[in-house]
């Protein structure tokens, strides 16, 4: 006989299935908000369940955990693992929950100086110390502007570039100045043309121009 069972769609479950040979077949229900943090990874030799906000990449060599902006990394792990964990930055302590283990790891706070030096309205040198990047894996700029391009130039090169619409400017620098003993940018914003767009369209081309 099999009964039918029901589960809040807002509240986690574990259903234990006991069969006639005796074993025991588990069954997890997460919420919505779970099921979107949830990793599958191999670790030290278990396939294990992460629930996690943050990006989750497993080798050989362990758990690497990356998130922007925040101060702890938080995560779930099923099954957990008796033997501690040991973060390379910072403690990481344990506690159980549910059938989950929860972990926390509190990371360093790190300031990053910026010294900016305006040349005109549009145009700004960013100076960073060459440090910057020691024990972090990136460092992400933000650069909210208005106007119709954001270009960066490093050594005079055009490297990045950003088409406004409305959301931040972001740039990971790492891939820049790492190795570079002066880390420095310049920035350049083309203002927004005001005016109206002209369509001309006839068989043999069609012409765009801005009046």
């Amino acid at each position: 006989m099999i009964d039918n069972v029901y589960v809040q769609h807002n509240c986690p479950a574990v259903l234990h299935i006991h069969r006639d040979d005796g074993t025991c077949l588990r069954l997890v229900s997460l919420t919505q908000k779970q099921s979107i943090t949830m990793w599958q990874a191999e670790f030290r030799g278990k396939r294990r369940v992460f629930l996690t906000e943050a990006t989750l990449v497993a080798n050989e060599l362990g758990l690497y955990f990356t998130r922007e902006g925040k101060e702890q990394i938080e995560f779930r792990m099923f099954p957990g693992e008796p033997s501690p964990i040991i973060g390379t930055i910072g403690e990481i302590t344990s506690q159980q929950d549910g059938i989950f283990t929860y972990y926390s790891l509190q990371l360093p706070t790190k300031h990053i100086p910026l010294d900016v030096s305006w040349i005109r309205d549009h145009k700004a040198v960013l100076k960073f110390d060459k440090e910057i990047l020691d024990q972090v894996d990136d460092v992400l700029l933000s650069i909210d502007y208005e106007g119709d391009v954001g270009n960066m130039f490093v050594d005079g090169l055009l490297l990045h570039d950003h088409f406004f619409n409305g959301l931040p400017w972001e740039i990971g620098l790492k891939r820049f100045f790492a190795g570079r003993d002066t880390l420095q940018m310049d920035v350049l914003v083309t203002p927004k043309r005001s005016g109206k767009v002209i369509f001309s369209d006839s068989a043999m081309a069609i012409q765009h121009s801005f009046i």
